[in-house]
């Protein structure tokens, strides 16, 4: 993308925020971080790796430490422990960083938290590849219609998804 003056990039962000505000079915901003924590968010995130091909798809990712620290954890193990039980998807490159994907993360009543809705699914997938999960819940699932983080965080029906995320993994991880 070109360089553009901060006007230019934030009227372009608010465009794409009510684009996909409308497609998640969000009527109103309840659940969502204020303005302001919204602006942070994003002056706190950083790209993807940019040699990984689908890091475009995946979006913003945090560090480590920054996810640690919007998570309120204490420690590396913490995280990596929530990683392991599924409780947070962490990507890890060839390198071996590990970047926490944003999509996965909201604000709630001034805390940062992985959505509630996507827990199970990560849970359910946390044995398949996470560069695998982070890309199948960005992209348009034709059984759900649109992405599986968008329907997590719609007013949709909850167990379709956990039932989507159990065949995904039945389908996914060896036998």
């Amino acid at each position: 993308m070109s360089t553009m003056s901060a006007e230019q990039y934030a009227h372009r962000v608010s465009d794409a925020l009510v684009q996909r505000m409308r497609r998640a079915g969000k009527g109103s901003t309840t659940g969502m971080p204020t303005p302001d924590e919204a602006a942070q968010l994003i002056l706190d995130t950083t790209a993807a790796p940019a040699q990984n091909p689908l890091a475009s798809r995946i979006g913003p990712v945090w560090t480590s430490a920054r996810a640690r620290a919007a998570l309120g954890l204490r420690t590396r193990q913490a995280l990596s422990s929530r990683r392991a039980n599924g409780t947070v998807l962490g990507i890890t490159t060839t390198e071996g960083q590990v970047y926490y994907p944003l999509f996965q993360f909201r604000r709630q009543a001034g805390r940062v938290e992985v959505h509630p809705n996507l827990v199970p699914v990560l849970k359910a997938l946390k044995d398949v590849d996470s560069w695998t999960v982070a890309a199948m819940l960005r992209a348009t699932d034709p059984e759900l219609g649109m992405s599986a983080t968008e329907w997590a965080t719609s007013s949709r029906d909850q167990a379709r998804l956990r039932d989507w995320a159990q065949d995904v993994r039945r389908e996914l991880t060896p036998r």
